[in-house]
C-alpha cells in the first residue's frame, strides 16, 4: 500500500512515553521524560534512539531514519519556569517500525479492553545540558509521520506511560490534527513534470554547460506570454543573396523566435503565476507545503490558472475545503475532478498562524502584475538587442550587394570596348571574341573546412569574380548580383582558393587558360598558410579597386560567417525552446506532424536538403525568407507572382524555369510544422 502522510500537532510535553507511574504525570510540566524507567527490563533491547543537535534561534526541520519529519519553530522550547530557551538543544527521536522492535521495547497494542491498529509510533524528547525542556503551547512543533497501510477512520493520538514491568500503557486518546507543515519554497518543485529533465538534455545552452536550478527556473519563466509555435508576425529582413546558395555561402537571417517573443498568452498555466507564488511572501503559507506541491501537479493537468488564485485567496480556510472548492469549480466532467475530490477526503487542515487570506490575495494580485511587467521588460530588451544585431547584419548585406554590383559593372565596362584613337570620332570597336566562360573548381576535402572562398583573378583588367558552392567542394557559378565570368578566349587568369578551419588558414592558387572549346575543371589540394603569408600572396590587390580586392571580400565573408554562426545558435535555441514549450504548455493543441505533411505535399517536387528536384531543396528556407512570405508562397505562389507582383516570388519563379508551384491546401500552422521539421534535420 502507498504510504499515507499524517500530521501530528503537539501542544503538550514532547513525549509519547512517560517515566511516571501515575497517569496524570504526562501533563505535569515538572516531570522528567525518559524512554525507559529506572529498572526497565527492556533497557538492553529497546529501539535505538537518534539524536539531533540544533539551534533554537531559527526554524528547523529534522527527519528520522524511518521518515518522521519534525518542524521545530524558533523559540518553541521553555524551561521548567516557563522561560523561552535560547542556544542549542538536543532532540531524541525513536521510531519503532517492526513487530520485533515493538516486542523488544515493551510496546503493546492494548488500550483498555480494545486493540489498537497502530499507524505510527514514536518517542520524542528535548533537553539542554541534560535538563528537561518543555513546549510552548502557543508555539507548537509539528510532526509528519508516514503511515503504512490503508487509512481507515479518524486517526487519534495516544500518550504512552511505562509501567514497572516495562510495558507501555496507552491513555489520553485525542483526535489527530492534520495540520500542514510549511518548508522552504526553494525545496519545492513548482515546474511542469519533466521540464527540468528537458533542460538538462539540452545542455550546453549559450554560456551554460550544465543546468543549474536558477537556469531551469529562468527558462521556464521566460516562456511567459509566448506561443508554442512560430509567431504569426515577425519583422524579418530578407538576407537572400542567391536563392540557390547553401547556408555556408550567404548571410542568413533566421526567424528569430527565441526567448524574446511576446506575442501571445500560452494555453495552460502561465509561468508568471508560478514565479509569483515562489516569492518569500508565501513562506509559512499553505503554498509552501508538500501538499500544495502535489496539488500543483494536478493544476498543471487541469490547465486552469484560476485554481492557483483559488488556493491563494482562501489560504485561511482548511486545505480540504479549498480542495472541495477546486473540484466544484472544475465540475464532475473535468478529468481532474476526482483528483481534487480525493484531496478533499484527506481532510487536511491549515497552517497555524498563516498570513490572512485577504492580505495574501492583495499581495498576490499586485505581485503578479509586477512579475508580468518584469518579464515583459526583459523580453523587450532581448528583442531590442536582436533587432540591433539584425539591423547591423542587414546593413552589411546591403553594402556587400553594392560591392558585387560595382564589381560586375567594372568588369563589363572593361570588356565593353577598347579604345583605338582619340578625338571626336569615338574610336570604339566591339570585342567579337568575348565569351561567357564556363569553369568548375573542385576543392578536395572542401567539406572538411569551416568555410571555403574561391576567386577568379583576371590580372589583365584587374577584376575579381567570386565563385560559390552548395557543399564547399564544387564551385561552378557566381552570385546573382555578379553572375558572369567574362574572359577573352585563350586568355590567362588565376584561380585562388582560401579556406578556414577554426584558426587555421589554407591556400591554393593555379593559373589557367580560358578556352571555349574545353570547359575548364580545376582541382585543388590546399596547403596550410600563415596569415602573414596570405597577406603577402595577396599583395597584388593593392593595384585593384576596392570592390575587386580579395582582402575586402574576405573581410565581408568573415562577418557573414560570424552572423551565420549566430543565426545557427538561434536556430538551435528555437528548437530547444520549442521542446520546452511543449512540456510547459501541455494544454495546447497537439503538435502537428510536419514530417507527415512534408511527405504528403512536398516530396514530389522538393527535397528536405539542398538538392534541387523540380523545385529547390527546402533546407535553409527559413534562413532566407520571412515566415509570413513562406506561408503565403506555399499556399498560393501564383497570386504572389501575377497579382501581388512580389519581387522575391518573381525572382524564384524565373530562376526555376518559370514553373508555378501549385497552391497547397494547408493551414498556416501546417506550413510552420513542415518547415520546423525541415529545420530539425540540419
Amino acid at each position: 500500500m502507498k504510504n499515507i502522510i499524517i500530521l501530528f500537532f503537539l501542544s503538550v510535553l514532547i513525549t509519547s512515553c512517560n517515566q511516571s507511574k501515575k497517569k496524570t504525570s504526562s501533563n505535569d510540566s515538572n516531570s522528567e521524560v525518559s524512554k525507559l524507567t529506572k529498572d526497565d527490563p527492556f533497557s538492553k533491547s529497546t529501539v535505538e534512539s537518534k539524536f539531533f543537535n540544533l539551534s533554537t534561534d531559527k526554524d528547523t526541520i529534522i527527519e528520522g531514519k524511518n521518515g518522521t519529519i519534525i518542524q521545530i519553530p524558533k523559540g518553541a522550547f521553555k524551561d521548567a519556569k516557563g522561560n523561552v530557551i535560547t542556544g542549542n538543544v538536543e532532540i531524541e527521536l525513536a521510531e519503532p517500525e517492526t513487530l520485533d522492535e515493538f516486542l523488544l521495547s515493551g510496546i503493546s497494542s492494548q488500550f483498555g479492553d480494545k486493540l489498537l491498529n497502530s499507524k505510527g509510533t514514536f518517542f520524542i524528547n528535548a533537553k539542554q545540558n541534560g535538563k528537561q525542556l518543555f513546549l510552548d503551547e502557543n508555539n507548537p512543533i509539528y510532526i509528519e509521520k508516514p503511515i503504512k497501510g490503508k487509512k481507515e477512520g479518524d486517526l487519534r493520538i495516544f500518550n504512552g506511560e511505562k509501567r514497572e514491568d516495562g510495558q507501555i500503557e496507552w491513555t489520553e486518546s485525542t483526535k489527530a490534527e492534520k495540520f500542514l507543515i510549511p518548508i522552504d519554497l526553494e525545496l519545492l518543485d513548482f515546474l511542469p513534470k519533466y521540464f527540468a529533465n528537458e533542460v538538462e538534455k539540452g545542455m550546453p545552452f549559450r554560456s551554460y554547460q550544465s543546468a543549474s536550478k536558477k537556469l531551469i527556473d529562468s527558462l521556464y519563466y521566460s516562456l511567459d506570454n509566448i506561443q508554442r509555435n512560430f509567431p504569426t508576425q515577425n519583422p524579418i529582413v530578407d538576407f537572400n543573396i542567391d536563392t540557390t546558395i547553401s547556408d555556408n555561402q550567404l548571410l542568413d537571417e533566421l526567424t528569430e523566435e527565441s526567448l524574446s517573443d511576446t506575442l501571445a498568452t500560452p494555453c495552460g498555466i502561465n509561468p508568471s503565476e508560478i514565479k509569483t507564488i515562489k516569492s518569500k511572501r508565501f513562506n509559512n503559507t499553505l503554498i509552501a507545503t508538500r501538499e500544495f506541491e502535489k496539488r500543483l501537479i494536478e493544476i498543471f493537468k487541469s490547465c486552469e490558472n484560476s485554481l492557483i488564485k483559488l488556493y491563494v485567496e482562501n489560504s485561511d480556510k482548511n486545505l480540504w475545503e479549498i480542495d472541495e472548492m477546486a473540484a466544484n469549480q472544475l465540475g464532475e466532467a473535468h478529468p481532474q475532478f476526482s483528483s481534487f475530490k480525493n484531496f478533499s477526503s484527506e481532510k487536511l487542515t491549515k497552517i497555524e498562524k498563516s498570513e490572512s487570506a485577504k492580505k495574501l490575495s492583495k499581495y498576490y494580485q499586485n505581485q503578479l502584475l509586477k512579475v508580468k511587467e518584469e518579464l515583459n521588460k526583459l523580453k523587450v530588451e532581448a528583442e531590442k538587442d536582436l533587432k540591433q544585431k539584425r539591423a547591423i547584419a542587414e546593413n552589411k548585406r546591403q553594402e556587400y550587394h553594392e560591392l558585387l554590383k560595382k564589381r560586375e559593372k567594372y568588369r563589363m565596362d572593361k570588356f565593353g570596348f577598347k579604345l583605338t584613337t582619340f578625338g571626336w570620332k569615338r574610336g570604339a570597336v566591339y570585342v567579337e571574341d568575348l565569351e561567357k566562360f564556363v569553369l568548375e573548381i573542385k576543392v578536395n576535402n572542401g567539406d572538411s573546412y569551416d568555410r571555403v572562398h574561391t576567386y577568379i583573378i583576371n590580372n589583365k583588367i584587374r577584376s575579381l569574380f567570386s565563385m560559390i558552392s552548395n557543399d564547399n567542394v564544387i564551385f561552378n557559378r557566381g552570385y546573382n548580383m555578379d553572375k558572369h565570368l567574362l574572359m577573352w578566349n585563350d586568355s590567362k587568369a588565376d584561380a585562388v582558393v582560401i579556406a578556414y578551419k577554426k584558426e587555421n588558414i589554407f591556400f591554393g592558387k593555379q593559373e589557367f587558360t580560358a578556352s571555349t572549346k574545353v570547359p575548364a575543371l580545376l582541382t585543388f589540394d590546399l596547403e596550410s598558410i600563415s596569415n602573414a603569408n596570405l597577406k603577402y600572396k595577396l599583395r597584388g590587390d593593392f593595384w585593384r579597386k576596392y570592390e575587386n580586392d580579395v582582402k575586402v571580400d574576405l573581410a565581408f565573408q568573415e562577418l557573414f560567417a560570424k552572423e551565420r554562426k549566430r543565426q545557427k545558435r538561434l536556430a538551435n535555441e528555437r528548437l530547444f525552446i520549442s521542446k520546452l514549450k511543449e512540456i510547459a504548455f501541455t494544454c495546447c493543441e497537439k503538435k502537428i506532424d510536419g514530417e507527415a505533411l512534408f511527405k504528403s505535399y512536398c516530396t514530389s517536387c522538393h527535397s528536405a536538403n539542398y538538392n534541387q528536384l523540380i523545385g529547390p531543396g527546402l533546407a535553409g528556407t527559413t534562413s532566407k525568407y520571412d515566415l509570413d512570405w513562406i506561408i503565403a508562397f506555399t499556399k498560393n505562389s501564383r497570386k504572389l507572382v501575377y497579382e501581388d507582383k512580389d519581387p522575391i516570388a518573381i525572382r524564384v519563379y524565373e530562376e526555376y524555369n518559370k514553373v508555378i508551384m501549385p497552391a497547397q491546401p494547408v493551414t498556416d500552422k501546417e506550413v510552420i510544422a513542415i518547415f520546423e521539421y525541415i529545420d530539425s534535420l540540419e
